[in-house]
Order: C-alpha cells, then sequence, then structure tokens
C-alpha cells in the first residue's frame, strides 16, 4: 500500500486544496496507526502548513480554520483549539462546522479549564451539565436549520440530567415531544448510536425514576434493536468489517454484544412494567448466548461496557424471578458489576432500592444451606460474593484495566542510561516492584499521563520496596530534556533511554504477544518478570481514582509472596 500522505495528495490534489484539507483529519489518524514515532512531526509541520496558509487569507477560510482547530486538538492544545473554534463561531454559527465548534466549546469549556482530557457532557458535574444543556437549546433556537450536531449533542445532556433526576417532568415531557418530531429526519445516521437516540434516553430516564411507561417506548427501544441489526448486517454485506485487524475483529463482536444485551435489558423491563410478562421472557431468553460470551470477558481489558451490560442483564432478570430469593441473587450481582460511583450514568440506583427491599424479604437465608431460591440463582449469588470479594482486595476483577498475565514475561538484561548519564541495569530492581511507564515526547496521551504517574511516583517514594521508572522510546533522545524541563508538572527519576530495548521486546517472539508498539503503556514488574500490563490514561477514569488504583497494584504486588 502507498502511503496514504501520498496517495491523498495525489487523489485529491487534482480537485483543489480544499478537498484536501477535508481528508487531513482522516489521514493524521491513519498515521497515528501506521506510523506512532514519526506521527506528532508530521502533523506539526502540517500545523506550521495550515498556520502560513490562513495568514495569506483576511480572514482565513473556514476550511483552513477546521483543519487548524482540529490539529490543535490531536495535539492536544485545547486552549488553542479553543480559539479557533472561537473564530469559527463568530463567522460561521449556523453551518454544521459552527454548531460543531459551539459545541464542543461550550460541551467541553469544563474539562478545559480543570486541565484534564476532554469527556463527554454525560461525564459533566450536573451543574455544568445544566449550563450546557441550556446553552445547546439557545443554540437549537438561532440554528433551526441545522441541528443535526446540536440534536446528537443535547441528547447526553438529557440523559445525564434526567438520570440525575434534575430535569423537572415538564422539562422531560417537553423534551420527548420535540424529538418525537425530530428524529425520524436525521435518524437514518444518528441512530447507529444506540445508547444517545431518543429510543434509549427518555425509556431509561422513566425506567429509573419510576415513571410510567406506554406502548410508545416499548416501540421505540424495539425499533432501535431493529435499526442495530439491519446497520450490523449491512456492515458485514458491504465488506465494511474485511479490512479490521483480528484483535479489532474480536473487540467490535463484543462491542456489539455488549450493545444488544443492554438493549434487550431494557426492553425486558419496559415490557414488564406494561405487563407483557411472558414476551419480556422470551426477550431475556434471545440473548442468553451473548450473555454468556460477555461473561468471560470480565476480565478483558479492551472489552469495554462488559460490566455495565451484564449488571442491567441481570438486573432485568430479578424483575422476572419466581421468588425473593431468586430476585435477591439476581440484584446482588447486579449491584457488584454496575459502577460503585453513584453519581455515574450506569450505576442505576433502582438496583440499591430493590437490593434493600429484597434483602429485607430474604432476611438471614442467603448461605448455601439455607438458601431457598433455585440452584442457578445459588451459582449467580455465589459469583456475586466472589467477585464483591475480589473487589474488596482490590483485584483485577474490580481494575478492569490492568491485564495479568498468565505466564509473566522474563525480562532481558539491560543496561540503559538516565538523564544525567548514570548507566541503570536490570539488578537495581532486585527486591522491589517496579512500575515501568513506556512514553515519549511525541505521544499524546502521555502528555496527560506523565503528571498523574509523577503522584504515583511521589507516594511510591515513601516505600522503599517500591519503584517507579520512566522508559522513554524517542530515537532523538536530545528531545527529552528540554521537553521535560518546559512541564514542572512531571518530575519522574529514572527517566531512562530505552528505544531499542522496546523495539527489541515488542519484537520479541514470546513478548510481542503481550508487549506491542503502543503508547504509553505501563508494566508492572517483579524479581525482574513483567506480571501485568495496563495501556496509558485516555480519561476514561477520573485522574484521582486512576491514580489510587495504580498505587493500589503497585502496593499490593509489593505484600504478596
Amino acid at each position: 500500500m502507498p502511503e496514504p500522505r501520498r496517495a491523498i495528495e495525489v487523489h485529491e490534489g487534482p480537485r483543489g486544496l480544499w478537498r484536501y484539507l477535508d481528508a487531513l483529519a482522516d489521514l493524521w489518524a491513519l498515521e497515528k496507526r501506521l506510523y506512532p514515532q514519526e506521527a506528532k512531526s508530521r502533523l506539526l509541520a502540517d500545523l506550521a502548513f495550515l498556520q502560513r496558509l490562513a495568514g495569506h487569507y483576511a480572514p482565513a477560510p473556514l476550511p483552513i480554520l477546521d483543519a487548524l482547530a482540529s490539529a490543535h486538538h490531536r495535539l492536544s492544545a485545547f486552549k488553542e483549539e479553543e480559539n479557533v473554534r472561537d473564530q469559527i463561531l463568530a463567522r460561521f454559527a449556523c453551518t454544521s462546522v459552527g454548531q460543531n465548534s459551539a459545541l464542543r466549546i461550550r460541551g467541553e469549556r469544563y474539562w478545559i479549564a480543570h486541565g484534564g482530557s476532554r469527556k463527554s457532557p454525560l461525564k459533566l458535574p450536573v451543574a455544568e451539565a445544566r449550563v450546557y444543556y441550556e446553552e445547546v437549546r439557545s443554540q437549537l433556537r438561532a440554528c433551526p436549520d441545522h441541528m443535526a450536531v446540536a440534536l446528537w449533542n443535547e441528547l447526553p445532556a438529557i440523559l445525564r440530567l434526567g438520570l440525575s433526576g434534575a430535569l423537572t417532568p415538564q422539562e422531560l415531557a417537553r423534551d420527548e415531544r420535540y424529538y418525537k418530531i425530530l428524529w425520524p429526519k436525521v435518524e437514518g445516521f444518528y441512530q447507529i448510536f444506540s445508547f444517545q437516540a431518543p429510543g434509549y434516553v427518555f425509556p431509561l430516564i422513566k425506567l429509573q425514576g419510576g415513571e410510567p411507561l406506554g406502548r410508545e417506548d416499548v416501540s421505540a427501544i424495539r425499533s432501535l434493536i431493529r435499526y442495530q441489526g439491519r446497520w450490523n448486517a449491512n456492515r458485514r454485506a458491504n465488506g465494511w468489517t474485511d479490512d479490521e485487524l483480528p484483535e479489532d475483529q474480536a473487540v467490535n463482536t463484543i462491542g456489539r454484544a455488549v450493545v444488544d444485551v443492554e438493549l434487550r435489558s431494557l426492553l425486558v423491563r419496559a415490557l414488564v412494567r406494561v405487563g407483557r410478562v411472558a414476551e419480556a421472557r422470551r426477550v431475556l431468553g434471545s440473548v442468553a448466548d451473548e450473555v454468556a460470551s460477555l461473561t468471560v470477558q470480565l476480565d478483558n481489558k479492551k472489552a469495554w461496557g462488559v460490566r455495565v451490560a451484564l449488571a442491567k442483564y441481570w438486573a432485568a432478570t430479578a424483575h422476572l424471578a419466581a421468588n425473593p430469593s431468586d430476585a435477591y441473587a439476581y440484584l446482588r450481582l447486579a449491584s457488584v458489576l454496575q459502577p460503585a460511583d453513584h453519581d455515574s450514568i450506569d450505576h442505576d440506583p433502582s438496583v440499591d432500592t430493590a437490593l434493600t427491599q429484597a434483602s429485607k424479604l430474604v432476611g438471614s437465608n442467603v448461605t448455601p444451606g439455607t438458601w431457598q431460591g433455585s440452584p442457578a440463582s445459588a451459582e449467580v449469588l455465589r459469583a456475586a460474593d466472589a467477585l464483591a470479594q475480589a473487589a474488596a482486595k482490590g483485584e483485577a476483577t474490580q481494575d478492569v484495566r490492568w491485564r495479568y498475565l498468565a505466564k509473566p514475561i522474563t525480562l532481558p538484561a539491560f543496561a540503559l542510561h538516565d538523564l544525567a548519564g548514570r548507566t541503570f541495569t536490570l539488578d537495581d530492581l532486585k527486591g522491589r516492584v517496579a512500575l515501568v511507564n513506556v512514553w515519549a515526547t511525541w505521544c499524546g496521551f502521555c502528555q496527560l499521563e506523565l503528571p498523574l504517574l509523577t503522584k504515583v511516583a511521589a507516594e511510591a517514594a515513601k516505600d522503599p520496596r517500591l519503584l517507579v521508572v520512566a522508559l522513554n522510546t524517542d530515537t532523538d533522545q536530545s528531545a527529552v530534556e528540554p521537553y521535560l524541563m518546559k512541564r514542572p508538572d512531571i518530575k519522574l527519576s529514572p527517566v531512562l533511554f530505552g528505544e531499542e530495548y522496546f523495539r527489541g521486546l515488542a519484537e520479541d517472539p514470546i513478548a510481542k504477544a503481550d508487549i506491542r508498539m503502543a503508547w504509553p503503556q505501563t508494566w508492572l514488574v517483579k524479581d525482574g518478570k513483567v506480571l501485568a500490563l495496563v495501556p496509558g490514561f485516555d480519561g476514561s477514569v477520573e485522574p484521582g481514582t486512576w491514580i489510587k488504583d495504580t498505587l493500589s497494584v503497585l502496593t499490593q504486588a509489593a505484600t504478596k509472596q
């Protein structure tokens, strides 16, 4: 395959500069995957080109501004991106690009102000979500002919506020009426994102809030499930999955199962609510194979959403339980699987309430010898207890990011230099448990992770058994010290130059099955062996949680014999 950059230049060049600018964002994403060590330098060169190009116009055209904003975003230069998007919004408010810029500025202002990575409106604090919600509604009124992007961004805010009880019944009813009219106009594209579709958002808010449901809610969920089925069938029929890597195919298969189990679990609860119990049982049985496939993926670190989907499945199963003991077992497992954070939209408070009620009915008869439920529910209860015990110990079943290796990797001997020219060897790790973080100056997520790792290292320094090692993989070692001097929030020692060492491990016939050319990543090392690995911080968990979990993994490894 020719280099993507050259292929796009040849293909788009004759059609004009604007088409080439439109292709740049896809090109950057592809280059990051194919040429990770060169991607940042190429992106910086493109940014310089775009800035020079913008200087030839007064004012700069929209395609150039949009490309500039995208470049800043990929470089995690959020303030610079916000400045460019302000220019777009001032001149192109009622265009798709203008609306997208407005929504980025408004919806992500909180995260930029707090110095964190960008996140969905679903993760905003309630007060910030309310501000965002009102601003999006204002934008919808100002630009009624270009509403798709605003619509797509308002629904997560509605879900966040609705599940938090922060929307009045009148507001919720008004929004639902609005989307019943609007949704058919745009559902052909947006309905592929099931968890942000009206057919998911409004029934879920009603179910968790104890509001009445009607036949139209059931029909909306069914429509969403049918659309998902057609979408997946069309992807296969059109060969869209043919060029996926095997590991990507596996992850995407799990992802489709997660979506299907969540949607059908929601349908089960809706059917029970409207009195169609027999139909609910049939729907629940239709996902038995998918539930079994997801259950074996509980410790798969790439299997996003598995715990949440299974929690929703067992909560739905509890609604069809034959007796209080069975319901208690199913709710107990759902409670263990769902996020402990009560402020998370994936934490269903109705599960907590139902579990408390079921516990009162069951009383103390929850031991194997006195169990009054079915044998199947007894197994479910044992699984819930095992997961709860593992969570209490902080083991890997609770922290789904770490992947513990069935066969630890023995690290080959090394003699690597640090920033001061001192030599660091494998023997320096003897008697200590270490976190070895693989990073590079060009790596965007490394910029987010290294300050957090600095805090982990500061705590680890209090225990002589613990160590944090920063393994730099830049090919140009001279770029490392200037980079760190500009980042006072990064204070790590030792910082070792290990580009060749890391590449050798990633290409080793045995080690490469687990250690891949990916940045950042962290290894848990004890007695010269890699016991576990974790991919880099990407903002999917709160920074404080990430620091706490990482320290917990390190200290527990030092305690275990």
